[in-house]
């Protein structure tokens, strides 16, 4: 018998509704209705027949997913980075067997051994003034092939409302990296309070290097380097990343601390090919605070 005041760890998930729409071209925007604490919602595709969509159907019917907390963009990404980011953190655990059909949108920090840690960069959605915040979800289809519904799932937890605080947001930006040889990618914002890992959407690097206010977190690193850390760590590289992780002791505090007091924040790449112009990054950042 549980002791007054312990709270079970116990998730709670249900189906909100379904997609108004998964024709093609559609954007559906919905608000995810609920007061507690949420962890992700998890798009559940099927066909007409009706069968799982499998993850080359999703990628090809699904352009991506952006949501927003109170307006403020915390989560953006396509199809195909949503499920490669996806395997990154959970394959750990097992490569799960296709077709599943879901778009697992995960707000979490993934990579907490104890779940009550985890769970602290769940989005609290109550506001620290009264009222509650308004968390948004945008789907958008492309040419769709296979999909006729959308179930919505909703992940949140028992424990009481709770502001949000730190959190998660999931981010992505493009930079033009047409040299080879090291290369600086320019123009990273450093305003936010930290950030667990970068994940640069190009295979071609074999170094990597990172700086912050002239101390070396990774200096001249090859990246077969890298990637053996970060599968100790429990993470799975995924082909035709170059990922950059900060989060690889798994903890709390286990994320490279940044903000508007750092004065430089450096990561070069090392190619033979150029990554191209328009290079998507991938960021995962955390922040402390969310516009009420």
């Amino acid at each position: 018998m549980a002791k007054e005041g312990i709270i079970p760890t116990t998730i709670r998930t249900w189906r909100q509704a379904n997609l108004t729409s998964v024709a093609a071209s559609a954007v559906t925007t919905f608000v995810v209705a609920t007061k507690n604490n949420v962890h992700g919602v998890l798009l559940y595709f099927a066909s007409a027949v009706p069968a799982a969509l499998t993850r080359a159907q999703l990628i090809v019917d699904v352009a991506g997913v952006k949501a927003w907390l109170n307006g403020e963009l915390i989560f953006d990404r396509t199809a195909t980075e949503l499920l490669d980011e996806y395997k990154y953190h959970f394959d750990k655990f097992g490569a799960l067997a296709a077709p599943l059909g879901v778009l697992p949108i995960t707000f979490m920090n993934a990579n907490m051994p104890i779940f009550d840690q985890r769970r602290g960069y769940a989005l609290g959605m109550a506001k620290s003034g009264g009222g509650y915040n308004t968390l948004t979800v945008d789907v958008t289809m492309t040419g769709v092939a296979t999909a006729a519904t959308c179930e919505v799932h909703v992940v949140s937890d028992v424990y009481p409302e709770e502001v949000t605080g730190v959190h998660m947001r999931r981010l992505r930006t493009t930079r033009d990296l047409t040299g080879t040889g090291w290369m600086h990618i320019p123009n990273l914002k450093k305003e936010f309070h930290g950030i667990a890992a970068l994940h640069v959407v190009d295979g071609n690097p074999t170094r990597v290097q990172v700086s912050k206010d002239g101390e070396f977190i990774y200096k001249d690193l090859q990246y077969e380097t890298l990637q053996i850390m970060m599968d100790q760590a429990g993470r799975t590289p995924q082909t035709g990343y170059t990922h950059i992780p900060f989060d690889l002791g798994n903890d709390l505090n286990s994320y490279e601390r940044l903000g508007n007091t750092i004065r430089d924040w450096d990561v070069e790449l090392s190619s033979a090919v150029a990554p191209g112009a328009g290079t998507v990054l991938l960021t995962e950042q955390i922040h402390t605070s969310i516009i009420e």
